[in-house]
């Protein structure tokens, strides 16, 4: 069995989508994290992931 590891793009090597993604997570979420960034070898991955979550803050705060 062969163990792959995901590598994050780093912050100074982003381009195209991910350089468009990462300063809205860094501002709206307070940081660049792991669940966010693991996604980011595939932007299109890391962007849905994104916006999934960021809706959720947008919302605010509601009744369950």
């Amino acid at each position: 069995m062969t163990i792959r590891h995901v590598q994050a793009v780093v912050p100074n090597a982003v381009e195209g989508l991910v350089a468009r993604v990462y300063p809205q997570i860094k501002k709206e979420f307070g940081a660049l994290v792991e669940p966010f960034t693991l996604h980011s070898p595939s932007p299109e991955l890391l962007a849905g992931a994104w916006g999934a979550c960021r809706e959720s803050l947008l919302v605010g705060s509601v009744r369950r």
